[in-house]
């Protein structure tokens, strides 16, 4: 009967979002009480400790985009419009125009460039704790990391796709990423 439950719940809460699911089913099935686990560490993601709304989900998409899994990214990009991203903030965000973006979005994606290609980042990070303190840190930090637990897991179950391009507001936009060995290069 848990079971039951717990797959029409995760069918609810997918459905919002049109979000193919199965490796959610699949974990369930293989594994009630890792389900129950990982169902636990989902706010990690969604904690913004104050930051800025915006300067979240680019942390966000930069973090799903490094893993190249296009259902997540896209997820991701939902989510942020749903949590009020305007669409053109949102597609400068999933383009990487950088001159479209304000310097705190510039500086939350560089640095989440540079953490993701373990390159140094004590000066981004000086900077985003005069800009948002350490509580602020601290959201970028489990939004970097938790927005990767899914595609990860996904890849390793089988159910990762990469994608080009992402949808906003109806919209396709090219979905870059920081090129290789050149993080916080616009």
């Amino acid at each position: 009967m848990l079971k039951w439950i717990l797959h029409k719940a995760v069918d609810g809460a997918t459905k919002r979002f049109n979000y193919d699911a199965a490796y959610l089913h699949e974990i369930l099935e293989a594994t009630t009480p890792g389900f129950l686990k990982f169902l636990l560490a989902q706010p990690l993601s969604r904690h913004d400790g104050g930051l800025p709304v915006a300067v979240h989900y680019a942390a966000r998409v930069v973090a799903v985009r490094a893993e190249d899994c296009g259902p997540c990214a896209q997820l991701v990009v939902e989510m942020a419009r749903q949590d009020g991203v305007p669409a053109p903030l949102l597609r400068a965000i999933v383009a990487r125009d950088f001159a479209a973006l304000p310097a705190e979005v510039v500086e939350a994606m560089r640095f989440t460039d540079a953490v993701l290609a373990h390159a140094p980042a004590d000066a981004l990070r000086a900077a985003l704790v005069d800009r948002f303190g350490e509580h602020g840190l601290v959201a970028l930090a489990f939004a970097i990391a938790q927005t990767r637990t899914y595609p990860t897991i996904k890849r390793v179950l089988g159910h990762a796709q990469t994608c080009e391009r992402l949808r906003v507001d109806g919209e396709l936009v090219d979905a870059a990423r920081a090129p290789a060995g050149g993080y916080g290069v616009a």
